[in-house]
């Protein structure tokens, strides 16, 4: 397995170095030469474009029937994975993301305090837990953690809720002892009030607070507009292939 490894060495992203760390997500490999790095929906592959092992590791996924995003490290590779789940797979753009040299707390503060008087922020406790986990817009806030323990030794989330129901969130998707990498939930009914930008906001100083990295990777236009309102900046867009695509739109 370590030579595998060695094929994300400089890879810098927070998701496979928390399946380095054991935290989150696994390592596949295939002859040294093909190697996946699997943490909940992503699939982030490293290897040899050209190696034969490729057929192999792919179909392994791709006949598990489940939603995956494909990662691939060189632009070589994600044509070499398109040409081998040719019909499996569909095309898609989602946009990197980087940490300014310092975000604006100020700002930050004032976008937290933004959202209507009922609304009452709070971090994630084990109540906001469990409802995260019993609805599908919200799930992801938490689901890769496994139990409220590890969520509590390991995660961090900001939680939106009106009469204590929970109606939108900015968590951690994953984590490793570096930083967490953020996701953000609004329910359908309580969109377009500022909602996600004042949990996002709030989890972003409380990152800082604790010297965490806040990493964002956007999915969607809409994800990409709020990142950039927090004060990240834009670093480019980078394809992946949808492997076993939902009918339903991705989040962000």
């Amino acid at each position: 397995m370590g030579e595998c490894l060695s094929l994300f060495d400089g890879w810098d992203n927070l998701m496979i170095q928390s399946a380095r760390e054991g935290m989150q997500g696994r390592f596949h490999c295939e002859g040294g030469r093909a190697a996946a790095c699997e943490n909940g929906d992503f699939l982030f592959l490293a290897g040899d474009a050209d190696a034969s092992e490729w057929e192999a590791l792919l179909t392994r996924f791709s006949d598990q029937g489940f939603f995956r995003i494909l990662v691939s490290r060189t632009p070589e590779l994600h044509e070499r994975v398109g040409q081998i789940l040719q019909g499996s797979v569909t095309a898609e753009t989602r946009y990197a993301l980087g940490l300014p040299e310092a975000f604006d707390r100020e700002h930050l503060s004032r976008l937290a305090q933004q959202i209507p008087a009922e609304i009452e922020l709070r971090l994630f406790d084990e109540d906001c837990y469990h409802q995260a986990l019993a609805q599908t817009w919200s799930c992801d806030a938490c689901l890769q953690f496994g139990s409220w323990d590890s969520y509590r030794a390991h995660g961090l989330g900001v939680a939106a809720l009106k009469d204590g129901v929970l109606i939108g969130s900015a968590s951690s998707y994953s984590s490793c002892s570096q930083g967490i990498e953020i996701q953000v939930d609004v329910r359908a009914d309580y969109q377009r009030r500022g909602i996600a930008a004042a949990c996002s906001a709030r989890l972003i100083l409380e990152c800082l607070d604790r010297g965490l990295i806040p990493e964002w990777d956007a999915a969607s236009d809409v994800s990409l507009h709020l990142a950039q309102k927090l004060g990240y900046r834009y670093a480019g867009s980078y394809p992946v292939w949808f492997l076993n695509a939902p009918t339903t739109p991705e989040k962000e």
